[in-house]
């Protein structure tokens, strides 16, 4: 029960929100060692080949397109330490900036390792580029010498 909170936390009223996070479950991952997530496709969602089939095509129907690109399930590892840090900085603070981007980050990159496409790219760049500011001192938003 406290994961289930935690995750609906993470998910629907605090860290990935507003993230453009569309995920039809989240779950605990029982088979996850190495990795912190994964995302996999629900049982009548489109798998990552699918959708770049389904979006390939000239005649497409976006409505459904839309309904079943959403339905992905999100695995999360409980053992994972960046998983605990996150919800460890969720728990002080649904807001937190530095949880909303990490928890971003992780989905994105989650996204991309199961083969699907992310809708802004550019987003999941800036993060992850400062965030390497960040780890060697150096502030994002400071201009460039």
């Amino acid at each position: 029960d406290w994961w289930k909170e935690k995750l609906t936390d993470l998910t629907e009223k605090g860290a990935l929100k507003d993230s453009g996070v569309k995920v039809e479950s989240v779950q605990l991952s029982k088979r996850l060692v190495d990795s912190p997530c994964v995302v996999v496709t629900s049982q009548f969602g489109y798998s990552a080949h699918q959708e770049k089939i389904m979006r390939a095509q000239a005649f497409q129907n976006k409505d459904q397109l839309n309904m079943m690109a959403g339905r992905k399930t999100l695995e999360i590892n409980p053992n994972h330490p960046v998983v605990h840090d996150l919800l460890e900085k969720i728990k002080q603070d649904k807001e937190n900036s530095q949880a909303v981007d990490t928890a971003t980050v992780l989905f994105q990159t989650a996204m991309i390792e199961s083969g699907y496409d992310i809708s802004d790219p550019s987003v999941l760049v800036k993060k992850v580029y400062a965030m390497m500011l960040k780890e060697v001192g150096a502030d994002a938003d400071a201009p460039m010498k």
